[in-house]
């Protein structure tokens, strides 16, 4: 692949975007000098996942009394603007995901959500005795977070090629003035 080179006038960030895709369409394409777009599994998760952070997020962040709407346990309303915090933050991640256009743009987004979730699948797991099987939330809570990091690390297993060439892009520095 030839070197990199900033265009006068251009950004940075533009210039590693450029980098990223050549290095994807270079591993994943071979001859094609195409980046991998993005698929509509990998739009379905982000929109999921979003979703869902969404749901608990404002039940939390606005309505932290009534957070086990969302939760499958009540917890204290310090807790629940916490809990409700950091979901919203997941929000804008799997959002800004969910807008971009090629796989090697998605990397760190993805592999965040398979790791978040699936930690979150393990911590339940490991304290399965305070869930209550009665509760509906229970389950959804399971499906989602069995579902949500394998789906997630389906995804990049499937892209591995394009997410491997995306770390291992160049990155380009600012030009001096």
């Amino acid at each position: 692949m030839p070197p990199l080179t900033v265009p006068r006038g251009a950004t940075p960030s533009a210039a590693a975007g450029a980098a990223g895709a050549a290095a994807t369409a270079a591993v994943v394409g071979g001859a094609s000098a195409e980046p991998q777009p993005l698929t509509t599994p990998h739009r379905v998760y982000f929109a999921f996942v979003a979703g869902f952070a969404l749901w608990v997020g404002v039940w939390g962040t606005l309505l932290p009394q009534r957070v086990a709407m969302a939760l499958p346990w009540a917890v204290p309303p310090l807790h629940a603007r916490v809990i409700g915090a950091m979901y919203l933050s997941g929000l804008v991640l799997m959002a800004t995901c969910w807008r971009r256009s090629w796989v090697h743009e998605v990397a760190v987004g993805l592999r965040m959500a398979a790791v978040w979730t699936g930690m979150l699948l393990l911590a339940s797991l490991l304290h399965l005795g305070q869930f209550d099987a009665a509760n509906p939330r229970v389950w959804f809570w399971f499906f989602a977070y069995i579902t949500f990091p394998l789906c997630g690390a389906w995804l990049a297993w499937r892209d591995r090629a394009a997410l491997a060439a995306a770390a291992a892009a160049p990155s380009v520095a600012a030009p001096a003035p």
